[in-house]
């Protein structure tokens, strides 16, 4: 007859069993189950204190070790979470380390917050290849680009529309400026824009979406007032493609941060609103560390443009081969008794004229506007989209 298959539990209990039934004695008990006396007599001591279910194993964690966490280090990590509650755990950590001491380990922090109930699991969006065909400009250090866009307004308490504009340096993610204008129109922009060159010098670049005031649906390569500004300071206009905000994707992202902290929640006035976006933009410069800056914080590692402003002048250089024309306040040009209409937004601003082939080349600085057909007396703007062309950086 074949022994009956036993499993570790069912031996301990069936040597209980048989200790109670008084059927032999322990030195006996042990050798039939294989075990030493002090393996017995330690079941022994665990039945009496638990009963059958006290014959499980138990677990062989230590008590205690060299580097476990105090109390006081755990609700250090619980009160840095809930001051920024839109960290994740690698942000947390970084910002302990900063300040506390000893340092503790990255999973630790993943740890507590996990059974905090402050993190949660997602499953991980599958990015479109398709998305990555366009090429997105970047900067390699700072000033080399800026950019610019508003934040999607939202109602205050007195149901006025509090709709920030906000300026970030591309390559450190500092913001330059984070408030709500009184009116989103060019030339509120200018005031701004000629405060911060002023205060943080030129960049070379300035990245813009294509809506207004950074471009102008109805004039050549949609030049504006204030592109046409920005580039008589020898600051080059790139503009993203219509429909793709994922090639100015890190000024999207500081926008989806300030919506979850400053646009979502109870109205405010906006004075209160003022004061929460000048919070916001303090914080996310000098207290939130990017992984894509080795978790420095912005204010670290940005530092002024050496290109200082100027004021600048609507008389242009050009190449001594061009035919300089001033445009009218009509929008004008004259050439050869001729006039030409080009755009109201460049009155007063010298452009270049040059023949290519059969036709007259009109230049803005260096970007191409269009051609004139002489012999028709007529000015033919570009048809291509727009997409003025900038430096390398």
């Amino acid at each position: 007859m074949p022994w009956k298959e036993q499993n570790v539990m069912e031996s301990r209990q069936a040597f209980i069993d048989d200790y109670l039934g008084a059927r032999m004695n322990i030195s006996t008990l042990c050798d039939r189950y294989g075990v030493s006396a002090k393996t017995g007599y330690k079941w022994l001591k665990r039945f009496k204190e638990g009963g059958y279910s006290g014959l499980a194993d138990k677990s062989k964690r230590p008590y205690t070790h060299s580097r476990q966490l105090t109390e006081t280090q755990i609700c250090n990590i619980i009160r840095l979470k809930k001051e920024f509650m839109d960290f994740g755990p690698k942000k947390i950590h970084n910002l302990y380390s900063r300040s506390h001491q000893p340092e503790i380990s990255l999973s630790s922090v993943n740890r507590i917050l996990k059974r905090s109930g402050f993190t949660k699991t997602y499953k991980k969006r599958r990015a479109n290849p398709l998305e990555h065909k366009s090429i997105i400009l970047e900067a390699n250090a700072p000033n080399d680009i800026w950019t610019i866009d508003f934040k999607g307004y939202w109602q205050t308490k007195s149901n006025n529309k509090c709709e920030p504009l906000t300026v970030a340096d591309q390559y450190s993610r500092f913001i330059l400026y984070c408030f709500p204008l009184a009116e989103s129109n060019g030339g509120h922009i200018k005031e701004v824009l000629t405060v911060l060159f002023k205060r943080y010098g030129l960049p070379k670049v300035i990245k813009s979406d294509n809506g207004p005031p950074f471009s102008h649906p109805l004039t050549p390569r949609g030049i504006s007032s204030l592109s046409n500004w920005l580039m008589s300071l020898d600051i080059d206009i790139h503009r993203i493609e219509p429909a793709k905000p994922y090639q100015n994707g890190k000024h999207e992202r500081m926008h989806r941060d300030l919506k979850a902290l400053v646009q979502i929640g109870p109205r405010l006035s906006m004075k209160e609103y003022h004061e929460s976006l000048k919070m916001f933009q303090k914080k996310y410069n000098t207290q939130r560390p990017h992984e894509s800056l080795n978790m420095k914080f912005p204010s670290e590692i940005y530092i002024k443009s050496d290109r200082k402003y100027h004021e600048p002048s609507k008389d242009v250089d050009y190449p001594k081969d061009m035919f300089i024309r001033r445009v009218y306040k009509s929008g004008e040009i004259k050439y050869e008794s001729a006039r030409y209409k080009i755009s109201q937004t460049l009155a007063g601003y010298q452009l270049g004229l040059k023949y290519e082939k059969d036709d007259l080349a009109v230049y803005f600085c260096d970007i191409l506007l269009g051609y004139i057909k002489v012999e028709l007396k007529l000015f033919k703007p570009l048809k291509a989209a727009l997409q003025l062309p900038v430096n390398e950086v």
